[in-house]
């Protein structure tokens, strides 16, 4: 149960810390590679090691199942930004 605990007052702050970066920041000026940077820490929150391609996949190309699964969605998606795998099996994507 501290885990969870842990972890939900980590992403308290990352949103909080988030949040004051977003004010302070010109919009325009915001990097891809910053809002990775971002993701990044709120996946590891979640117990992602961001540094393990076992665990993270970047930018990785669709397979054909994936790729027709987009199409039956509208997606214009070909590689998403993070694949989340565990073992063989991929969880989740995000674009």
């Amino acid at each position: 149960m501290s885990i969870m605990i842990d972890a939900k007052q980590r992403l308290q702050q990352l949103i909080i810390e988030y949040d004051n970066f977003i004010k302070s920041a010109n919009r325009n000026d915001v990097s891809e590679e910053t809002v990775r940077g971002w993701i990044n820490k709120m996946l590891e929150i979640f117990g992602w090691n961001v540094l393990d391609a076992n665990q993270i996949l970047q930018e990785k190309v669709l397979g054909t199942r994936e790729k027709i699964r987009l199409k039956e969605i509208e997606s214009r998606h070909s590689r998403p930004d993070y694949s989340l795998v565990s073992g063989s099996i991929t969880k989740t994507t995000m674009m």
